[in-house]
């Protein structure tokens, strides 16, 4: 598996796949084939948003601390959230999908999250 516009793939797929190991098991890897003709930066960032992360987020539903360990803070992001009376305050975490960074500035945190 070789690169794309700098992004080296088959460290991204390990370092993804590592830390899936080491958060469930072999069978929740992800696969090479989601990375299998892929061309252009284009074609990484429409494999990556339409089915690597929703596949991640479906492994980790309702765990959104697991998944901004994977991910990392290019691609999440944590926030407290404080509702009630001012009285009863009560904070709550959330997690959501940072919006996605485009261009160079993409590869780039493909490439940190691969470890590159």
């Amino acid at each position: 598996m070789g690169e794309v516009a700098g992004v080296p793939l088959g460290k991204l797929l390990s370092a993804l796949n590592q830390k899936l190991e080491a958060c469930f098991d072999r069978d929740h890897q992800v696969g090479h084939s989601y990375f299998m003709g892929l061309e252009s930066l284009e074609d990484v960032h429409f494999a990556w948003v339409y089915k690597i992360v929703p596949l991640l987020q479906e492994y980790f539903y309702n765990d959104g601390e697991k998944l901004l360990a994977l991910l990392g803070k290019d691609f999440m992001e944590r926030s407290d959230v404080r509702f009630g009376d001012n009285e009863n305050d009560e904070k709550r975490t959330v997690y959501r999908l940072r919006e996605l960074p485009t261009g160079n500035d993409f590869a780039d945190a493909l490439k940190r999250l691969a470890g590159a």
